[in-house]
């Protein structure tokens, strides 16, 4: 009984750290920028995920395994979007 209501509470915590994300994607979707986003950021933050994933397989947690593989995903998302919109603003005539 206590794994699954430990699982269901991490997997509440990664629920709701996905959705943190949500609305910054579509902010970036409404405003066609991504500038204000810092790129160092994101790959920092990435590269904390890659060890938290290190540190998971190694203590066999799938939690953290699953909710930092879903943030490097977001991130790789809104990295993706930033890059898109900025290429877009340099390719149309002013």
């Amino acid at each position: 009984m206590g794994d699954i209501l430990e699982l269901a509470i991490g997997f509440t915590a990664v629920s709701i750290g996905v959705i943190f994300r949500i609305p910054q994607m579509f902010k970036i979707y409404k405003l066609k920028s991504g500038s204000e986003i810092s790129e160092k950021m994101l790959w920092i933050h990435n590269l904390s995920y890659v060890f938290y994933i290190i540190y998971s397989v190694l203590r066999k947690d799938i939690v953290y395994i699953t909710s930092s593989g879903i943030g490097i995903i977001q991130n790789l998302i809104i990295f993706g979007m930033k890059r898109w919109y900025a290429y877009n603003e340099e390719c149309l005539p002013t």
